[in-house]
């Protein structure tokens, strides 16, 4: 277990799973990942025993495929080499540090996968740079 950043409701860490269980249950089936990389991303106020968990494959994560969004944030793990990522949501934009393979940004208020207003895209394009942010 590694923790990746601090926030306000807790840790966000990273567990290596020796098998993440698959799911066939209608749209969220998911199939079954040996080796998987999880990030645990709490979710509530101080305390909260919840957690946003998305878990992905070596191969997705040289990928570039490891991303994840968690109501106003949108994170993820990049491959080595990666120094900052670019967040686009319509016409907002940001760039952030990656710090130990993983970022994690503040979406506007309205974005991300929670409600964003009519004509903002639901998901943000994000770019890898080798250069800092």
């Amino acid at each position: 277990m590694r923790v990746l950043e601090q926030t306000a409701a807790g840790p966000i860490v990273l567990i290596p799973v020796q098998t993440r269980d698959g799911t066939n249950a209608g749209p969220a089936a998911r199939p079954a990942i040996r080796d998987a990389l999880c990030v645990y991303y709490p979710t509530g106020g101080s305390g909260s025993l919840y957690a946003s968990t998305h878990c992905w494959t070596t191969a997705q994560l040289m990928a570039g495929g490891a991303l994840a969004g968690n109501a106003n944030h949108e994170y993820g793990l990049v491959p080595d080499g990666v120094r900052s990522v670019h967040v686009v949501l319509g016409t907002w934009e940001r760039s952030v540090a990656v710090v130990g393979n993983f970022f994690d940004v503040t979406l506007p208020a309205g974005g991300g996968t929670s409600g964003a207003p009519t004509g903002v895209p639901i998901s943000p394009t994000i770019t890898f740079s080798r250069a800092a942010a």
